[in-house]
């Protein structure tokens, strides 16, 4: 039997009652794969939403920088402006980040090797 949710989707069938306990009431595993169902929905989704926010905010920051520091507005009217980030330092702890991850994907491969 498959269960449907309110939006017209399936969740994952539900066990045959021989596998379910014996203490449980009927449409307990319907309701807890129903919870099961919607809490994925809602995890999935905020998790595509921090990682759109962070991509946003990265390019937003990107872009104001770039015009900060831009040769056509630092004409006569451009005033004064710092960059929010500094790409040397940024650049800098990028590339210390790509080798420490290499570092430790060749130590836990030659572990699952040996």
């Amino acid at each position: 039997m498959i269960d449907k949710d309110h939006h017209g989707g399936q969740y994952k069938a539900m066990p045959p009652a021989s596998r379910t306990a014996k203490t449980e009431r009927p449409g307990t595993i319907a309701i807890r794969v129903a919870l099961c169902g919607l809490i994925g929905d809602f995890a999935m989704r905020m998790f595509v939403g921090m990682i759109l926010g962070a991509l946003i905010l990265g390019i937003g920051v990107y872009m104001h920088d770039s015009m900060a520091t831009s040769s056509v507005a630092s004409g006569q009217t451009a005033q004064e402006r710092r960059t929010i980030v500094n790409w040397d330092v940024a650049q800098n702890s990028w590339e210390a980040l790509k080798v420490r991850t290499k570092e430790d994907w060749n130590r836990l491969t030659a572990q699952v090797k040996s």
